[in-house]
């Protein structure tokens, strides 16, 4: 009677274990060879992001005296088409941070805080040839979103993962110089 149980369970693990197994390989293996391609002449990359999904680009400066980022900072955020309000869907959406600054001083700015670190590096990763420190977030309010920082030619580039379809992205992004 044990040995049926056994078999029952055995069976019941390799069956879930190939779900999870099969469903991970298919997101790795999204096909981007059809989808856009955001291309930056200024800071040297290019990116392919989903069909369905636009960007929109943004510069910050910084403000004496108030909370923020301290460096200039270019963003662009690619999200799913159709959502134009504040309150943006965050699993609809991905953003790059672009820094001319030093790398120690944005990993500075990414970990500390007052006791404990805003960001926890998780390791590093290579997309395309190209090595990517890992950080998760480390804050309460935030859901472990992940950040790729990586840098070439003195800029700093800062993968936001908010969603789905980052590891295609991060994938599919090439340096033009």
């Amino acid at each position: 009677m044990n040995s049926k149980y056994f078999w029952l369970f055995f069976l019941i693990f390799v069956i879930i274990g190939g779900i999870f197994y099969v469903s991970d390989k298919n997101i790795h293996q999204t096909d981007v060879n059809n989808w856009p391609v955001y291309r930056n002449e200024k800071y040297g990359f290019a990116v392919k992001y989903p069909p369905g999904w636009g960007f929109s680009e943004a510069t910050e400066e910084p403000e004496a005296g108030r909370e923020g980022p301290r460096f200039k900072t270019h963003y662009i955020i690619f999200g799913k088409n159709g959502y134009k309000t504040p309150e943006i869907e965050l699993s609809h959406q991905n953003q790059l941070e672009i820094f001319e600054e030093d790398i120690q001083e944005i990993l500075r700015f990414f970990i500390e805080t007052g006791h404990e670190p805003r960001y926890l590096k998780t390791g590093e990763e290579i997309h395309n040839g190209i090595t990517m420190m890992k950080y998760h977030s480390n804050l309460p309010t935030d859901d472990k979103d992940f950040f790729y920082i990586f840098q070439k030619n003195g800029i700093v580039y800062v993968f936001h993962t908010l969603g789905i379809f980052a590891e295609p992205m991060l994938d599919s992004f090439v340096f033009l110089k």
